[in-house]
């Protein structure tokens, strides 16, 4: 992703399958050994100069609605990723982003909300929407 022309961030997203990429970091109440579950890496990188700070993430599913949170603030964030900003350069990973439905297919929409801050002081903000896609 490029803001003002300036490479910004890069999202990459892989499948690795029915149980988390992380299971020693896996912190969730949710059973995915009951519940069909499909779980997703993904790789946040910082392309500029300046840290990247993630400030929400929201989530919506395509079809149906989403039972419980909807979305998660710097502190949860804090508390999946390990931390909520990304220095210059660096990447953060996490290999348990989950989806699970009631439906047979579905998609879970995760857009995540950006502040960069400049050397003049300035805040921009930006947004990412990530799609995982679940399949029974």
């Amino acid at each position: 992703m490029d803001l003002d022309g300036q490479p910004t961030l890069r999202v990459s997203c892989e499948y690795v399958g029915k149980t988390p990429g992380d299971p020693a970091d896996y912190i969730s109440g949710h059973d995915y050994r009951r519940v069909d579950t499909d779980f997703y890496r993904l790789t946040l990188e910082n392309l500029s100069a300046n840290p990247l700070i993630i400030e929400r993430v929201d989530y919506r599913l395509e079809t149906g609605s989403i039972t419980g949170e909807q979305a998660a603030d710097a502190t949860s964030l804090r508390r999946t990723w390990g931390t909520n900003v990304i220095a210059p350069g660096a990447r953060i990973s996490r290999g348990n982003n989950m989806v699970w439905s009631k439906a047979s297919r579905n998609r879970l929409w995760k857009t995540y909300q950006f502040r960069i801050d400049d050397e003049d002081k300035s805040n921009r903000t930006f947004a990412v929407a990530v799609s995982l896609v679940y399949r029974r």
